[in-house]
């Protein structure tokens, strides 16, 4: 007994001793672009150490209790849908938050927020950002993607990392809608490498969006694959995903069986590579899943990117592990106005730090980030 108590001991120590002696404060890597150094002078949460839940810090525990712990105390969000046809007959949906700002600000800047792979706005780590970004007197919208969140699928596309279309048509519409707003998008995770690849590849994008935002992106998907399909996570992340995708895919078969998609397939998928291979590449016109995750992978295209981007992401992350992150070597090559902000903890989509596990640190991090970038960028139109 006293042997077990000891061991028990010994691992509470060092276990807090990691989460004292750990620096707090995060990295912040540059590329060589002086209008992002600018933007980044001027975001003093850029140097604020980010101290996270104790009890919960390391990166699996943070992925997974603060999503438990943010789904227990949710609350239902007011959104207001909006349904858009799409121009491939098709149609998305934009659920939408402090409109009411509008009248207040005839120019209240607009934000895009995109969730990750298996999530809609009802993600917890979502609206506490529009809770936030509504306090500060912005529009919200939360691009639902298609098939998602029981989204009409007329046609045999669903949504993947390097699918820019829908983000451009949402883009377009908001531009039309306030014209005299400033736009700006933030991605989580996959929605994050939607993000990096519109801003890379749609010229309308590019010309109305002021910046962006990239949180917890796998940078490398090769490297990600490879993570989340080892070890621990593959039972702790890639069943209960590549779970939901199937459940996804054959809500849509009907669909999907135009291109040569069938139930049995979708039966047959146990991994989200799998799920990339027999169902994104054939829906994309990929060869493989390897020319899949060459083309959206955001490390291979840093310099398409024209607009500030800021990417955060987190040491511990079990889905984007920093061997797959640029390097300084990269960035100092890369042009673009892109930086990295790198946190030792956070896990994915973690980032609470209140001892109920229950909040985002990323919130003011990125709306300040956002207000300097259009700063900047109207006083260089002006």
């Amino acid at each position: 007994m006293a042997d077990w108590v000891f061991m028990v001991l010994f691992l509470a120590f060092v276990y807090l001793l990691k989460f004292f002696l750990t620096d707090k404060r995060p990295k912040l890597h540059l590329a060589d672009n002086s209008k992002m150094r600018e933007i980044s002078e001027k975001c003093a949460t850029f140097k604020q150490s980010y101290v996270p839940t104790f009890w919960c810090f390391l990166g699996h525990a943070m992925t997974v209790a603060a999503s438990l712990m943010r789904d227990f105390f949710r609350q239902h969000y007011p959104y207001e849908r909006e349904t858009l046809n799409t121009p491939d007959g098709g149609c998305v949906n934009v659920d939408w938050a402090g409109k009411e700002n509008i009248k207040k600000s005839e120019d209240a800047s607009v934000i895009i927020f995109l969730s990750g792979i298996t999530n809609s706005s009802k993600a917890t780590y979502l609206i506490k950002h529009v809770e936030h970004f509504v306090s500060k007197g912005w529009i919200c919208g939360c691009y639902i993607y298609r098939g998602a969140d029981n989204t009409e699928v007329k046609t045999p596309l669903l949504y993947y990392g390097s699918f820019f279309n829908d983000l451009e048509l949402i883009v377009q519409h908001v531009r039309s809608r306030y014209p005299k707003s400033a736009i700006c998008v933030m991605g989580v995770s996959l929605g994050g490498m939607i993000t990096f690849n519109t801003m890379c590849k749609s010229s309308v994008v590019k010309k109305e969006v002021s910046a962006a935002v990239c949180l917890s992106m796998p940078w490398n998907p090769f490297v990600s694959c490879k993570d989340i399909h080892s070890g621990i996570n593959y039972y702790l992340f890639n069943k209960p995903i590549s779970s939901s995708l199937k459940q996804l895919a054959k809500k849509h078969v009907n669909m999907l069986t135009k291109i040569g998609v069938s139930e049995k397939t979708i039966d047959e998928l146990h991994t989200i590579k799998g799920y990339d291979q027999m169902i994104v590449a054939k829906m994309a016109g990929y060869e493989s899943c390897e020319d899949y995750y060459t083309d959206a992978g955001p490390v291979f295209k840093m310099d398409q990117i024209e607009k500030p981007l800021l990417a955060i992401n987190a040491r511990d992350d079990p889905f984007s592990a920093p061997a797959g992150f640029p390097t300084d070597a990269e960035l100092a090559k890369c042009s673009s106005p892109i930086a990295l902000l790198e946190y030792n903890f956070g896990g994915h989509m973690g980032f609470a730090t209140n001892w109920l596990a229950c909040d985002m640190f990323t919130c003011g991090v990125i709306s300040e980030f956002c207000e300097n970038a259009i700063k900047v960028d109207s006083a260089q139109v002006d």
